[in-house]
Order: C-alpha cells, then sequence, then structure tokens
C-alpha cells in the first residue's frame, strides 16, 4: 500500500471512529464511493479494530497502538542509529542488521585479547515497550534457551538495559533466504529439496519441544556460508504447554506476515503445528516454482487475506512456463505435496512436519507419498485388509508391489512425450491396477484366502493380456523384483528376463531404460553376486555415457559393482566403485546426512572391512550410526543393518561381548519394523547365533536357530524352501555337536522341502541330501549313507564347472562335518575337495 492511500484510509478511520456506531456503515460507503479497494481496506480495519478487546477500553488509544502493530507490514520505519556504538552487557553494538516482530535486531561484537565474537542482538522497540509485548519479548528469551539445534540460531544470554528495556542475544548468522540463496546459486531441484528437509528437520525439533514458530518465512530462514540452514525468530512463538491453550490471545495484535500466514492466521483462530506446515508449504511452493501461490499485486490488505482464506492456490507446475523439464518434474507428486501443505483446513494438512519429510524422502526414493490419495491407493488398502490374514506372511511384498506398481505409474505419466501414448498408458494402466487389487468382488477366489505369491501369479497373467509393451515391460518388471522378495529367484530372473527382451525391442541399447532394467536384472540375482556382475558393469557403461543425467541411479550401480567385486575378491575395483558412489551421491547432495550418502559410506565400510582395514571400517559405520540417530530417534532399517555390520568388525576382532550387543539392537529393530519372520530378521538372528557360537554359547545358538524354524514355519507358506534352510542349519549345529540322532530327522525334514519345491536336480537339494548321508555315516547307517551319497554326488559333480560362491561354502560345509570322522569319511572329503578343484579351475 502507498503512502498516500495508507493517509486516505487513516483519514477515513479517524473520522468514523468519531462518528456513533449507526452511521459509521453509510459514512464509509459514501467516502469511498467507485473505489472498492479503498472502501476494502478501510473495513477491514475497522472490523480488526472493532473485534479486538483494546476496542472496548479506549478506541481512539487502540487504533494507534493497532497502526504501530501492522508497521511492518504497511510502512517504512524510520532507521534508528541510536544505539550504534553502545554497549549492551558485553557487547558492543555495530550495526543494525533488520526489525523483528516487536524488535529492533543489531549486530554486535564482544572483543577479547585473541578473538572478536559477533552476535545477533534484540531489542524492544521502544514504541512496542506496552507491559504486554515486554511480557511477550521476555517469554521469547525461555523459548529460544530451550532449543538447541544445529539448524536453529542459539540463543547465548539476555537481560535488561540501563534504563530498563529487555534484550536478548543470539547468534549470529552471517547468511542469506533460502529463496534468494537458491536463485543466487542456481539451486537444482534436488538441492532446494534438500535445503528444505533440513528445514523441516529442524521445524520438527521446535514441534517436538513445542514450540511453534507462526511466523516462518524466508527471511527467517537462512543459509549460511556452509550451505546450513538457519532458522531464526522463534521470537513470537507460544509454548504449547499443557496448561495452556492453543489459542493466540485475542488483543489485536496479530504477529504474522501476510503472504505466509495460514487461513486461521488470519481469522485469529486457534494456532497448531498445522499453522507452521502452511507457511513451509507457501515456502516449498516458491522453492519449486519460483513464484508465490497467490498474485497479490494491487491487493488491499483486505482482498489478501480473503485469498489466503477463500482461493485455492495453482498447482506450483503451472507457474512455469520456460523451464518444461522442471514442470514435468514438479507435475504430480511434488504438486500434491505442496498443496497438501497449503490446504484451508488445518485437519486436512500435514500436522507436523515429519509427515512432509516423510512425503518428500517417498518423492525422492520414487514411492508413492500420502498427498495423493486416489482409487487405486484405496482399492489396494481394502485388497490388503481383505485377505489380512493369507497375506500376513508376505506382506512385505505387497508393499514392494504397491510401491513399486506407483512409482510405475508416476514414471510412466511423466517421461513419455507423446499424448496419444499416454493416454494409451494411462488407461492400461489403471485397468490393470483395478483388476489386480479387485476390492468388490469376493467370488474371483472362491473364497479362498489370497497370499502374495497368487496375488503375483494373477498379476503376471494379467500383464500378458496388455496392448501396451511400454507398460507390460515396466509391469513384468515390477513382478519379478516382487517374485525375488518373496523368495522364488529363478522366477523373478525368467520374468525380469522377458522384461529386458521387451526393454531392447523398443529402446536403444544405449538408453537409460536399458541401463536401468539391467541394474533391476543384476539386483534379481541376489546373493548371486558373480552372476549380478556384468549386469551392473553393462548397466554402468551406459550411465557413464550420460554424466549429466540420473546422477543417482549411477550411483547406485556403483554401490552394487563395489558389493559384486568385493565377494569376487577384487577389492581394488571394490573400493574404487565404493569411493565413486560416494562421489556422485556427494556431486548430487551437498547435506552429509542424506540417505544416499549414508548408504555410500556404509558400502565403503563394507569393502574396507574385507580388506582388513577395521579401523578405518569402524569408524566409517559409527559415522553413519551417529548421524543416523541424530537426525531421527525413530529405529530404521538402515540404522539395524549398520548396526549388523559393525557387529562382524567387532567379530572379526574376536570381541564377541560386542558384537553380539550390536546384532542384538539390530535384531530388535528388525522384529519391530518387519516381524520375526521375515527374511531379514531371520538373517539378522542368524548371525546372531553364529557370534553366540564363535563364544562357545552353544546353547543360545541353539535357541536362536530353533526360532528361526519357528518364525519362518509362520512367516512363508507351506513347504517354501527357505524354511527347509532353517531346519537345515539347525540340523547342521547338532550334527556338530555330536548329537546326530536327533538332527537326522530335521535333515530329512530340510531334504524333503528342497525336493519337493526346487526339484531333485537342484544343487541345494542334492548338497542338502549329501548333508544327511554324512549325519547316516557317522550313526554307523552306511547302506542308506552310500546309496544316497551315489544318488546325489553325481549331481553336484555335473553342476560343478558352474558353481558360485555360494554352492562352494556349501560344500565347504560338507567337508566340515566329514571332519568330525576323517578316517571313516576321508573318501568323501577327498570326493568333495575334487569338486571345490573343479569349480576354482
Amino acid at each position: 500500500m502507498s503512502d498516500n492511500n495508507w493517509q486516505k484510509v487513516e483519514t477515513i478511520v479517524d473520522q468514523a471512529l468519531e462518528l456513533p456506531e449507526g452511521k459509521r456503515e453509510t459514512f464509509v460507503q459514501e467516502r469511498c464511493e467507485g473505489n472498492p479497494k479503498l472502501k476494502g481496506e478501510v473495513t477491514q480495519l475497522l472490523e480488526s479494530i472493532f473485534d479486538s478487546e483494546g476496542w472496548l477500553e479506549n478506541p481512539k488509544e487502540y487504533k494507534q497502538d493497532f497502526y504501530y502493530e501492522i508497521a511492518d507490514d504497511i510502512e517504512e520505519l524510520a532507521p534508528d542509529h541510536s544505539l550504534i556504538g553502545q554497549q549492551v552487557g558485553s557487547y558492543t553494538i555495530k550495526k543494525k542488521i533488520g526489525e523483528g516482530g516487536m524488535g529492533t535486531i543489531y549486530q554486535a561484537e564482544r572483543s577479547g585479547d585473541d578473538f572478536a565474537h559477533q552476535v545477533a542482538i534484540k531489542i524492544i522497540r521502544s514504541s512496542k515497550a506496552s507491559r504486554q509485548n515486554v511480557q511477550r519479548f521476555r517469554r521469547e528469551q525461555h523459548i529460544l534457551a530451550g532449543l538447541h539445534h544445529p539448524n536453529i540460531a542459539q540463543l547465548f544470554d539476555g537481560g535488561v538495559t540501563h534504563d530498563g528495556t529487555p534484550y536478548i542475544i543470539m547468534e549470529y548468522v552471517d547468511g542469506i533466504p533460502i529463496d534468494k540463496y537458491c536463485k543466487t546459486n542456481d539451486c537444482t531441484l534436488e538441492h532446494k529439496i534438500e535445503l528444505f528437509k533440513a528445514v523441516l528437520q529442524a521445524v520438527r525439533y521446535a514441534h517436538e519441544n513445542l514450540v511453534v514458530h507462526r511466523d516462518l518465512k524466508p527471511g527467517n530462514i537462512l543459509v549460511d556460508n556452509n550451505g546450513n540452514i538457519k532458522i531464526l525468530d522463534f521470537g513470537i512463538s507460544k509454548l504449547l504447554k499443557d496448561d495452556e491453550s492453543l489459542e493466540l490471545t485475542q488483543t489485536g495484535t496479530r504477529l504474522l506476515t501476510p503472504r505466509y500466514a495460514a487461513p486461521e492466521q488470519v481469522r485469529q483462530e486457534n494456532i497448531t503445528t498445522a499453522t507452521d506446515m502452511y507457511a513451509l508449504g507457501v515456502i516449498l511452493y516458491e522453492l519449486l516454482s519460483g513464484a508465490y501461490p497467490f498474485d497479490f499485486t494491487e491487493l488491499s490488505q483486505y482482498e489478501m487475506e480473503q485469498a489466503i482464506v477463500e482461493k485455492e492456490p495453482p498447482k506450483p507446475s503451472s507457474k512455469i512456463s520456460d523451464a518444461p523439464t522442471l514442470q514435468k518434474r514438479l507435475n504430480s507428486d511434488l504438486d500434491a505435496i505442496a498443496l497438501k501443505a497449503l490446504r484451508k483446513e488445518p485437519d486436512r494438512r500435514y500436522r507436523v512436519a515429519n509427515e512432509l519429510l516423510e512425503d518428500l524422502d517417498n518423492y525422492q526414493r520414487g514411492i508413492p507419498v500420502s498427498a495423493r490419495e486416489d482409487s487405486f491407493r484405496y482399492r489396494s488398502g481394502k485388497f490388503i485388509r481383505r485377505h489380512k490374514q493369507g497375506l500376513a506372511a508376505a506382506v512385505g511384498v505387497v508393499v514392494l508391489i504397491v510401491g513399486l506398481v506407483g512409482f510405475y505409474t508416476w514414471r510412466i505419466a511423466k517421461e513419455r512425450d507423446q499424448a496419444h501414448l499416454e493416454a494409451q498408458k494411462a488407461e492400461e494402466v489403471s485397468n490393470f491396477l483395478l483388476n489386480l487389487f479387485e476390492a468388490n468382488n469376493p467370488s474371483m477366489n472362491e473364497g479362498q484366502e489370497l497370499t502374495a505369491e497368487k496375488l503375483l501369479e494373477r498379476g503376471l497373467n494379467r500383464s500378458q493380456k496388455m496392448q501396451n509393451d511400454y507398460v507390460r515391460a515396466d509391469m513384468l518388471e515390477v513382478i519379478g523384483e516382487a517374485y525375488g522378495k518373496l523368495g522364488f529367484q529363478h522366477k523373478s530372473e525368467n520374468i525380469i528376463d522377458r522384461s529386458i527382451k521387451i526393454h531392447q525391442s523398443l529402446y536403444d541399447k544405449s538408453s537409460l531404460e536399458i541401463a536401468s532394467i539391467l541394474y533391476k536384472r543384476g539386483v534379481a540375482e541376489n546373493l548371486n553376486h558373480d552372476i549380478a556382475l556384468p549386469y551392473f558393469k553393462k548397466s554402468f557403461k551406459i550411465y557413464k555415457s550420460k554424466p549429466s543425467e540420473r546422477v543417482l541411479e549411477r550411483a547406485a550401480v556403483a554401490r552394487e559393482l563395489a558389493v559384486s567385486y568385493r565377494h569376487a575378491g577384487k577389492l581394488d575395483s571394490a573400493e574404487f566403485f565404493a569411493r565413486k558412489s560416494l562421489k556422485l551421491n556427494r556431486l548430487h547432495d551437498k547435506n552429509e546426512g542424506s540417505e544416499s550418502i549414508l548408504n555410500s559410506k556404509t558400502t565403503l565400510a563394507y569393502v574396507l572391512r574385507k580388506r582388513n582395514k577395521l579401523d578405518k571400517a569402524k569408524k566409517l559405520y559409527l559415522e553413519v550410526i551417529s548421524k543416523r540417530k541424530s537426525e531421527t530417534s525413530k529405529p530404521s532399517l538402515s540404522l539395524a543393518t549398520n548396526y549388523n555390520n559393525l557387529a562382524f568388525i567387532f567379530r572379526d576382532e574376536k570381541n564377541y561381548d560386542r558384537a553380539g550387543q550390536y546384532l542384538s539392537k539390530s535384531l530388535n529393530i528388525t522384529e519391530r519394523i518387519l516381524g520375526s519372520g521375515h527374511e531379514n530378521t531371520l538373517m539378522v538372528r542368524s548371525n546372531l547365533a553364529q557370534i553366540h557360537n564363535y563364544a562357545g554359547d552353544t546353547k543360545e545358538t541353539e535357541k536362536l536357530y530353533r526360532d528361526n524354524v519357528r518364525y519362518a514355519e509362520k512367516y512363508y507358506p507351506s513347504g517354501h524352501w527357505k524354511i527347509g534352510s532353517k531346519y537345515g542349519t539347525l540340523a547342521f549345529l547338532l550334527t556338530k555337536e555330536g548329537r546326530y540322532k536327533e538332527a537326522e530327522p530335521l535333515f530329512r525334514k530340510s531334504a524333503r522341502i528342497y525336493k519337493n519345491s526346487l526339484g531333485k536336480k537342484h544343487i541345494w537339494t542334492a548338497s542338502e541330501y549329501s548333508r544327511l548321508s554324512i549325519n547316516l555315516f557317522l550313526q554307523d547307517k552306511d547302506e542308506e549313507a552310500k546309496k544316497m551319497f551315489s544318488n546325489y554326488y553325481p549331481f553336484l559333480e555335473k553342476k560343478a564347472p558352474d558353481f558360485r560362491k555360494l554352492n562352494i561354502n556349501q560344500i565347504k560345509d560338507l567337508i566340515t562335518l566329514c571332519k568330525i570322522d576323517t578316517t571313516k569319511l576321508s573318501e568323501e572329503i577327498s570326493s568333495y575337495k575334487k569338486l571345490i578343484d573343479i569349480a576354482q579351475k
């Protein structure tokens, strides 16, 4: 509002206040005739005055106070240099650097013999030194004193000047507002999101400490010279104590910045954490699109507030016209996230910072975000609830299906350029999803519980009927990955191979689509790192030829290469790619606490441990663990993995107590998040059992192995090979302890499960019957043992040239059992050593 216009408003309001109540409306109508903007501003100001308690005491005096309260928004204050050079506490004021909600902010310095410490000092404005404002200013000291977070400006001290004016001394932040920083540095979308996530982490901390900021805006969110976020001015916050109302006291004083004010602030309603979420939504909107959600050009204060309360903001992507690629990236997920934060109703927004943080994490990971509620999500949710019992053993796979299908639906909608093809695909995907997760037709399943395996089979059958090859290739890729997660490794590989063939017919061999599917094919090999390695090498070669594109995906492939080379014993290459992955992630993300960087550090530590650089590996693991724990108190699977891997370093150092402690932490987290029978939980429990075995505690080892048998039987479908593997592990332990008779039925059950699920000629089946034969030899049941050895050894011998590392380890286990009685089993030892020689040629 211009000075001239403001003078008109003030004059009319002054005259209106002198009139009886019944004549004011007519007076305003006459004075503002033909000028609706002027009328709106006058009316809004009068309403604000009359709505306040201060009006009841002295309307004319209150009107003057009210002008002061909104001065930050409608007039410029004359510069105040009166304190420059003066002493406040032990600090000397150097210059004025800004105006806060009710105080003036100065840069000050405390000089010592060897250093000069710069701070920011906030002093209450004399024009605002009412009893109410002084009380609020003092409360600001207590609020800030209780907040200790690296992204929140720290309070150092506080006191009262010689003339009774309170002040606080805060951390001086040499930085620029986040929006200007992003423009000046031409930040990428990813960098903007990471900066904003740092803001969210700080706000989350404040909310957890019962503090709402109430005036979040770019000017209060600075980025310092090191690229770190600092949030300023929690001075107009209010502690959400149990004995204190959530309402802002109605005194007519509205301490807010209109552009970032939530509808409830404009209406002077309850202020909650959702109020901060609205302001964060505006800031996110501006960072994404470079524009404000509403066009306030030429609008009066009243019209601005009406827009905030009533008008729906357009999508951020609609504000972008000169960057088609960015517009595409914003469209859908990021649009939905920003608009959810800007919903008019507080209970329909993100309630707390962590919810918005999780949605941004999900966006970056390519999985569905909560902001996008759609019919597929609704139907799939009903599907899962209806089949809850049948899916209990494979809920992780169902979540994978939902997440990956959501990702590919998102990708299909974003990456295809031809409109006709886009529409065709969208329709095909929609039909696929709604049929796959049909929620209202129980007769389809004929009363049977639908397991995850049956769900995948249904999806596989339906994918064959798809008319669009692009969609079919992507869906086969998803289903293949899901089969791998369920444990059907061979089927997973076959399905992804089919997807690869379709991809190769649709895309150039050097395209990013081919790079992506080759990467997925490598991942499908799971523990078969020697088979996975060529896929990862081809994938990385393609990504490397396009260095400016998909840096995160290239970093992920580099990580897998590091792991595969580690298992191949090529440790120089393993360390090279581990460091390459870390370097690529750091190019993409400057935040050392980001998930991608932490994962790369974990992989590097994994390689360094193999190189026997235990101290360096341990240091990296502890660094990653510390960072994860500082980011959130909520346990994560990533943290569990770090605990698990760190334990192996202590195992290598023969510090079994520490190894057991970290594995117990890992097991506790995986059980809570995934359940007792999930494959990851079973693996960690098995690792813990091995540590107890190394320490000589065979009783605890046996207990943990028996737990694995029990949980695997509950988790996996009857007859699944993974159940057989748990029986086999327990039987192996009992045999080594000389408890041959107890082990025999367990080996028989394990071998029978392998035979029925994998086939008689499978390597694992032959290996398990070979272990059973050794157990029988040790019990002097020689006739059956010899027959069993003769039946299954030829299968192993035939496959020996193609043995993978895992298979070689299985043969070594056979030799370990044979060494229990080297005299009786000398021929068998020689035979099994021969297999290893063949495999290693």
